[in-house]
């Protein structure tokens, strides 16, 4: 159940991407970042030239692994891209230890507020609502499902 595009692809192509030793580390490091990296950092830190290791930031693009921006800065030379963790990668357990910090907050902040289940089921609504589009042109709801939750990282 491939997808064309770079999103919402099988759990397997993410695997495959990070099986190669070099990718797997990168996204350790990206993982850890407390910020976005541009390609001379990563590379820095593996020990690489940057030219070895654009290809493999590129490729992990492709799979939605990691989203880049490109800073402008009107300056002679390659721009520089920045690269951070994807918002919709895949989760593979090797989120910074925040994640599950700031969860717990944003829980507290809702018990503090006053938040009522009513209000908790709003949000999963829209939320709900908002993944749903993404699969619209799915042939049936069991594959939409089916490929929603291999997005998340289960396997159907």
């Amino acid at each position: 159940m491939a997808d064309s595009g770079t999103t919402n692809l099988p759990s397997r192509d993410v695997l495959r991407v990070l099986g190669d030793n070099t990718r797997y580390a990168i996204y350790l490091g990206m993982a850890r970042a407390a910020r976005p990296l541009v390609t001379a950092e990563i590379a820095e830190t593996l020990g690489l030239h940057p030219n070895t290791v654009r290809p493999h930031l590129e490729r992990m693009r492709e799979v939605g692994l990691l989203e880049v921006t490109t800073d402008a800065r009107g300056e002679v030379g390659r721009p520089q891209h920045r690269y951070t963790l994807a918002a919709d990668a895949p989760s593979l357990g090797l989120e910074p230890p925040t994640v599950p910090m700031l969860a717990r907050m944003v829980l507290l902040m809702a018990q503090r507020l006053g938040a009522s289940p009513a209000d908790a089921v709003a949000v999963g609504t829209a939320e709900g609502a908002a993944r749903a589009t993404s699969y619209d042109t799915a042939p049936s709801a069991l594959e939409a499902l089916v490929a929603d939750l291999d997005r998340l990282g289960f396997d159907p």
